[in-house]
């Protein structure tokens, strides 16, 4: 808002409702949240776009009392777009079957947000069985069913698969650790993993994370996170540059629920810099945006027991034409 020289406005915000040593708690409610996800990644000194992934996330608190423990929640993905066209390449389509043979999937949480465990496994093994049939049924060559059979390896151990979820990007950035205590200061030392490249070992970011004592104008909660971290020499960022210095700084922007404390959107910046020669190399960004939100009405069945989610309501459909972000 300062932008446009009105931050006189915030002068008038309310305070944030905390509870003892201004601890930040997480008080979710049954429903189903639905985001948008963009994920835009900048190459060069220039930092020309070279990458967009676009796909949607739904994330549905299953508890009927906002007191039980664990968390229990229902995450799905889908409707993904490459540079802001539908999957049409070999790799594409196949990255859909095997997201489609992990989600929806079923975890529950702790207080701090941190993945505890994933509790419908055995049903993500059945729908893989026959997902894996259908790829084999449309695309042959050995780099098919070297995929299918690592894929195949990670999915049938839970701890691996689990592993996996908390190093992909998404979830980095959705569940990082936030729920905590923040002090008389509002801020706390944190470290966040976030996978900086692909199919390697995620990178520990060290930095504060910031409580805005304040409501903001949208009567929401603040929370702003910088880290930092040097890149290790065995990075593929360090190809043509193995005596260099290289270093990464991620920011976080969330933009929490006042009563669920669940974000409504989550803004992110993650960039690699060449200390040695000054200049920037990369740079990644990451929107998450709230489209809208509805409870879960508590209907259990005879047969299982278990509150019924609307799975069509979970992946909407989309245009062939990409939403685009109001940032």
């Amino acid at each position: 808002m300062r932008d446009f020289g009105v931050n006189i406005l915030d002068e008038d915000n309310q305070g944030v409702f905390l509870s003892r040593k201004n601890k930040l708690n997480i008080s979710p409610t049954p429903e189903i949240r639905f985001y948008n996800v963009s994920l835009n990644y900048y190459s060069g000194i220039a930092l020309k776009q070279c990458k967009r992934l676009d796909y949607t996330v739904s994330v549905a608190y299953l508890n009927q009392d906002r007191q039980e423990y664990p968390h229990k929640w229902q995450v799905d993905k889908g409707n993904i777009f490459f540079n802001q066209k539908q999957p049409s390449l070999v790799l594409e389509e196949i990255s859909v079957f095997l997201l489609k043979a992990i989600y929806p999937i079923n975890i529950t949480t702790d207080h701090w947000g941190g993945l505890i465990e994933i509790t419908n496994h055995n049903e993500i093994l059945d729908r893989w069985s026959s997902i894996k049939k259908k790829i084999i049924k449309e695309h042959r060559g050995d780099f098919v069913f070297k995929l299918i059979k690592k894929f195949e390896r990670l999915l049938k151990n839970p701890t691996k698969l689990q592993l996996s979820l908390s190093n992909e990007i998404f979830w980095s950035v959705f569940f990082a650790k936030r729920y905590q205590e923040y002090g008389n200061s509002y801020q706390k030392k944190v470290a966040i993993t976030f996978p900086l490249e692909a199919y390697k070992t995620p990178l520990i970011y060290k930095g504060l994370m910031k409580l805005n004592s304040s409501l903001s104008t949208h009567n929401s909660i603040e929370l702003d996170y910088e880290g930092k971290t040097v890149i290790p020499s065995l990075s593929n960022l360090h190809v043509g540059k193995e005596s260099h210095t290289l270093t990464s700084a991620l920011d976080i922007h969330f933009n929490l629920d006042i009563e669920t404390k669940i974000p409504n959107s989550v803004r992110a910046f993650c960039d690699v810099y060449d200390e040695t020669k000054n200049e920037d190399i990369s740079q990644m960004e990451i929107l998450i945006t709230l489209d809208k939100y509805k409870p879960i009405i508590n209907d259990r069945s005879p047969e299982n027991g278990k509150e019924k989610i609307p799975n069509e309501e979970l992946t909407p459909k989309k245009k062939k034409k990409w939403f685009s972000f109001g940032f």
